[in-house]
This record gives C-alpha cells, structure tokens and sequence, in this order.
C-alpha cells in the first residue's frame, strides 16, 4: 500500500508539474503575441464599435502618397549626391559658390522634410509611436502648407542649378570660363563638371514634380474635408433681458405681440382710409382698456431707427425703444420717495369756517390774549 501511495504521489506531482510548465508557457506565449500587436490593432481594440463605427485598418497614409514620396525622395537624394559633387569640383579649385551652397541647403532641407513626411505616419501605424507629429500631420491643413513649401524650396533649387548648368560661360566653352587661367587640368574636368550639374537639374525637376504631385493630393484631400465640415448655423436662442435692448430685439417683440393678439402686421404704407381713420385707433374713452392698446404699433422703417418715418403721428415724442434704452431702474423707487417726503413735509389745507355762518370770516385767534 505505500509502494502505491508513493507511486501516486510521484505521478500527480509530475502532471502538476507539466501543467504548471505548460500554462506558464502559455502565457508567455500570450504576453508575446500582445506585444506583437500593431498600433493600428491596439487602438482598434480600445475603440467602441457602437460609437467609433467600424475599423477597417485604414493606414494613416495611403499606398498612392507612399509610392510618391518614395519616388521623390529618391530622387531628392541623387540630385543631393550630384550638387555635392559640383561642390566639391569648385572647393578643391576656386571655393564654393554661394549658389552652390544655398542649392545645397535646400536640397537638404527637401530631403529631410520628405523623410519626416513619409516615415512618421507608417511608425505610428505599425510600433504606436510619435504621436503627436502623427496628430499634427493628419490635420489636412498642415500637410498642405507643408507640401506646398516643399514645392516652393525644389522649384528654387531646380531653377537655380539649371541656370548655371546651361547658361554659363564655361558650360559652352572651356576658354570662356572665369577660372580658366587655373590651367588645362581645371579646363580639363569642366566638362565633367557642367555634365554632373545638368544631371543634377534634371533629377531637381523630377523631385519637383513628386512634390507637385503630394502638393494635389493634399489639396484634394483638404477641399473634401472642407466639403463634409458642417456649415454655419446663426444662434436661435430666445431673446432674454440679459441679452441687452436694441432695436432689433424691440422690433421683434412687437412682431411676438401683434402674433399674440392676432393682427395681421402689414408693413405696406396705409391707404387714405386708414390715415384718415388714424394709426392709434383709441376706444371712446367710456370703455376701460389696457395700458397695452394705446401704444402706438412702431414701422419697421422706425424700428430699425431711421430717419424717414412712413407715418407722420410717430414722430412727436421719444418712441418706445428711445423710452426702453433710456429708462433708468432707479427712477421709479426715488420717484415714490420723494413723493412720500412731500405727501409728510406739507400737511393737507383746513377747511376755511366762517363767523356764525354768516358769510364774515371768523376773528384770528390769537394765543396769548383771553
């Protein structure tokens, strides 16, 4: 029996063992593939399908913008490698030009904004990196000026290398050459030198038209942006006291009132009938009416304060929005204060008796005589 119990021990503890052996590895074997995963796969996973819509691992840049900036990045890189060799010709004889130099510089600078353009968006797509040059470069706006000053920088170089490529003195002729009097070693490697810089103008007009290319793309890009962006619409928010008086607000409320009251509100000029029969159309004064009724209905001419009233009546006095813009809070509060103070300071007269009633004024009374 305890050959058998021991024999049982030994055989769970080795399972026990290749089991805890064989999760372990499992799970190594999940860590890594975790960490295999693209950016593109990770941020599809933290996404919500019910919010976000469906992920269809569309790259941040298409294969038309990849194949593109490849080409014209090559090509930007040969007329880097040709340019230095004319710079390097001039340095070893007479220096280097300033055109040659500035030729450089913006070659250079075309070359490294192409690399940036091209491999920011494919690292954030496939390690989840550089995020915020990603950000910045999927904004339509930026890669257009960004495209479009690449354009700017190649023509400059292209037409500065092809001016003195096919225009100089010592491109056509060797003896015509300012240098020539460096000697027949320098005469020599001329002719090498001006066909290494027209080869470099060529490869300068071939990046040129990759980035006239990029440059379309990104306006095509922008413009379909623009087109899907949601177009102004003026606030409808009710007019409130906070808002302040004017007289568009005054105006509109009249418009809410005679709606209100059902009345058509024409803004034609009255005929003769209504003139003679008058704009304010006052009840006989037996009838009680509101305050509300006799104010005056103001034109629209009037109502946006110009100075041509339609109607003659609305002229005498201040008008409503004048009254509305000028009325002060405080008015009415010191108003019934005074009014209080004189009602208290000057006593109600008495009545006048007269003698015995019989028409004669009664004697004065005198105070201190009896």
């Amino acid at each position: 029996m305890n050959k058998l119990k021991s024999m049982a021990a030994t055989a769970s503890s080795k399972a026990t063992g290749m089991f805890t052996s064989g999760s372990g590895d499992n799970l190594h074997s999940v860590l890594q593939k975790q960490e295999r995963k693209t950016g593109a796969q990770r941020r599809r996973e933290r996404s919500d399908p019910f919010v976000d819509g469906p992920s269809f691992e569309e790259p941040t840049l298409p294969k038309a913008h990849i194949w593109i900036h490849l080409v014209t990045l090559f090509f930007t890189f040969l007329a880097v490698c040709t340019i230095g060799a004319t710079a390097g010709f001039q340095a070893k004889w007479f220096g280097v030009s300033g055109g040659t130099g500035f030729t450089i510089f913006l070659l250079l600078t075309n070359f490294f904004l192409t690399v940036f353009l091209l491999t920011v968006p494919l690292i954030y797509d496939r390690w989840d990196r550089m995020k915020r040059p990603a950000q910045f470069l999927q904004q339509a706006r930026a890669t257009l000026i960004l495209h479009i000053f690449g354009s700017l920088m190649a023509i400059i170089a292209c037409l500065i290398v092809t001016v003195s490529a096919f225009a100089a003195p010592g491109c056509k002729a060797a003896a015509d050459d300012p240098h020539a009097s460096l000697g027949e070693d320098f005469k020599s490697g001329l002719d090498q030198w001006c066909t290494t810089k027209k080869a470099c103008a060529v490869f300068g007009w071939l990046s040129f038209g990759g980035w006239i290319a990029l440059s379309i793309l990104a306006v095509l890009t922008f413009r379909r942006e623009r087109r899907h962006e949601p177009s102004f619409l003026p606030p409808s928010s009710p007019i409130t006291h906070t808002a302040g008086i004017g007289y568009t607000h005054v105006a509109n409320g009249h418009d809410d009132d005679n709606e209100k009251a059902g009345t058509d509100v024409s803004y034609n000029r009255p005929s003769d009938a209504e003139r003679d029969v008058g704009l304010y159309n006052q009840p006989p004064v037996s009838q009680p009416v509101a305050r509300e009724r006799y104010e005056p209905r103001m034109e629209p001419a009037q109502a946006a304060g110009m100075a041509f009233p339609l109607t003659p009546g609305l002229t005498d006095g201040p008008s409503r929005t004048m009254q509305l813009a000028y009325s002060d809070p405080y008015a009415q509060v010191r108003a019934s204060l005074m009014q209080s103070s004189q009602q208290r300071a000057t006593p109600p007269p008495q009545p006048q008796q007269y003698y015995a009633q019989g028409g004669l004024p009664a004697p004065p009374n005198y105070g201190g005589y009896r």
